[in-house]
């Protein structure tokens, strides 16, 4: 979600207190844009006290918003968080796609104490917390051989990720990297951040390829990079993935919330709309946020567009 990201709205331009974003957040019955809205509002906050209503809503029956949340965590880099972090990701009360994200958010924060237990949490019988943690594993030790990286290296994407892009620059190298199975996810990773780095239409192809992996976490990860491209080349491919209803919910969500962040066209939008009617809540509810994160860039395009025209009539 990109557009969210680098917004530079504020809580205080926007009137909003932390006790007012902790009774839209853990109000289950408002919606699920909004509360989405509130997670990040809180994020940039980021006092301990923004922190522990985000914790709070971890716990929500919506595993997207139990997901949002886990994830921003992780790219606030507050250690302490790790703690509650760790008793999510130990946790099966938790789904797994939640588990999964507060495992990544670990990783996010760079801790190295941690590496024992994401050592013995890559071994989990959940697929997907297992992978996660085997990347988040090795991306502690890559800060351990390389303390200064996350100060170092500052991502146009405004975001902690969870593999440093790699040093290889040619494109077919790259992508032979991206899409052999027998490497390890983590190196796998860079080659997937690299390509987003360079953001070319080869690299987008490249990148399109990644969604045959039988890897539902890497497959779900593709999608979430080309949600920070915001690259209509990349359209066909996730309307495809989020329509395919055999394919994972994490994989089919992120497809919905980097349309989102793309949306260009009536076609985008249709296919959102639709999604609206998804049987799978998580699914269903990425498309309110992706609809909503639409909208929202809508209106300030149109504003910036009105003001630019009364600045030129003035003129």
């Amino acid at each position: 979600m990109c557009k969210i990201e680098e917004s530079t709205t504020t809580p205080e331009s926007s009137g909003h207190t932390i006790e007012s974003l902790k009774l839209t957040l853990l109000n289950e019955e408002e919606e699920i844009a909004k509360r989405t809205r509130s997670v990040f509002l809180l994020r940039q906050i980021g006092t301990i006290e923004a922190i522990d209503v985000l914790v709070q809503a971890m716990k929500s029956p919506s595993i997207l918003l139990g997901h949002e949340v886990a994830f921003v965590l992780g790219q606030m880099q507050n250690s302490y968080v790790l703690p509650q972090l760790v008793a999510v990701m130990k946790s099966t009360d938790y789904h797994p796609i939640v588990r999964h994200e507060a495992a990544e958010a670990i990783g996010a924060i760079g801790n190295t104490e941690y590496i024992p237990l994401l050592e013995e949490y890559s071994k989990s019988d959940v697929i997907e917390l297992a992978e996660t943690c085997q990347i988040a594993l090795d991306r502690l030790k890559f800060l351990k051989e390389n303390p200064d990286w996350d100060q170092n290296y500052k991502s146009d994407y405004h975001c902690v990720d969870p593999a440093p892009p790699c040093e290889e620059n040619d494109i077919e190298k790259i992508k032979a990297t991206l899409i052999d199975q027998t490497l390890p996810l983590f190196e796998r990773y860079r080659a997937m951040f690299k390509l987003r780095d360079l953001n070319t239409p080869a690299a987008i192809s490249a990148l399109t390829a990644g969604f045959n992996d039988t890897s539902a976490l890497f497959r779900h990860e593709i999608a979430y990079v080309f949600g920070q491209l915001c690259n209509p080349l990349a359209e066909s491919a996730l309307i495809t993935v989020m329509q395919n209803k055999d394919e994972h919910s994490m994989v089919r969500h992120e497809a919905a919330e980097a349309l989102g962040s793309i949306a260009d066209n009536d076609t985008v939008v249709g296919v959102l709309n639709n999604g609206l009617e998804d049987e799978d809540r998580i699914v269903k509810e990425s498309c309110q946020v992706a609809l909503d994160i639409y909208e929202y860039w809508l209106t300030d395009e149109i504003e910036t567009a009105v003001d630019d025209n009364e600045e030129e009539t003035k003129a």
